[in-house]
């Protein structure tokens, strides 16, 4: 089903886009911003998570060079992770493309208020002091990376943040947790893209300007040393849910 450009869904969605590719650089979590702006802007289900997908792989390409510039990562985690999220991811978004719109709207009208509720707790946990052998860090990581890299291929929203989470508890401290969980979901997004993109669930008009605006949004959110985040995270998650009970309440 394609969708005919129309100016008013870029004017609801690209505030929402920047928004989303700002905070998701420097906590994760950002893509409920992006999904809640395209389910108001009236798009199906699936057009919103593919479209949702491709324009966040670049915001997370622009925001993943910084770490990495910046050695804010741990190599001997990437491996097994990245392997087992693209198998993960492929799954997880076959599963979305065969899924009913209506089942696909539920599950994100579910999902977006949990990462909502991580995301205004500030739930981080604490670093692990803890030297694990190298056999079992490849096996905490891929289980990170298959686990996260399913709900991101399937749904996609808080996927980086609950790879930080994920990275954390098994030994990273955040600054790496958060470089590796930008580039091992950089790699799943990659894989769900091109599944969506494939079946032509991408509305093609909308990626684009969608791209250059989380690109944009991703690079300054990662290269900013931003104190006291919450004061800018926090009222926009309230928000976001808050459009979102609407939205389900008077399907407007």
């Amino acid at each position: 089903m394609g969708i005919e450009f129309d100016w008013s869904i870029l004017l609801i969605v690209l505030p929402f886009v920047f928004l989303g590719g700002f905070i998701d650089s420097i906590s994760g979590g950002g893509g409920i911003f992006t999904v809640v702006g395209m389910m108001i802007a009236g798009l199906p289900m699936h057009m919103v998570i593919g479209t949702n997908k491709t324009s966040a792989l670049f915001g997370t390409a622009a925001a993943t060079k910084n770490y990495i510039k910046n050695g804010y990562y741990e190599k001997k985690y990437i491996p097994f992770s990245a392997i087992a999220g693209i198998i993960a991811a492929f799954l997880g978004s076959y599963l979305g493309n065969v899924m009913s719109n209506e089942t696909l709207t539920k599950l994100m009208t579910f999902a977006i208020p949990i990462v909502g509720i991580i995301m205004l707790i500030g739930f981080r946990p604490k670093e692990q002091n803890i030297t694990y052998s190298d056999q079992k860090i490849y096996l905490l990581s891929a289980l990170v990376g298959g686990l996260v890299g399913f709900y991101d291929g399937l749904i996609g929203p808080g996927g980086g943040t609950f790879y930080i989470i994920g990275f954390t508890l098994i030994g990273l401290n955040l600054l790496q947790a958060n470089g590796n969980a930008k580039i091992v979901n950089l790699v799943s997004n990659i894989v769900s893209a091109f599944i969506f993109l494939f079946k032509g669930r991408v509305v093609i008009w909308l990626v684009i300007p969608c791209i250059i605006t989380s690109v944009i949004a991703g690079h300054l959110g990662s290269s900013l040393v931003i104190k006291n985040g919450d004061k800018i995270v926090k009222p926009a998650v309230v928000m976001v849910i808050i459009l979102l009970i609407i939205k389900s309440v008077f399907k407007f």
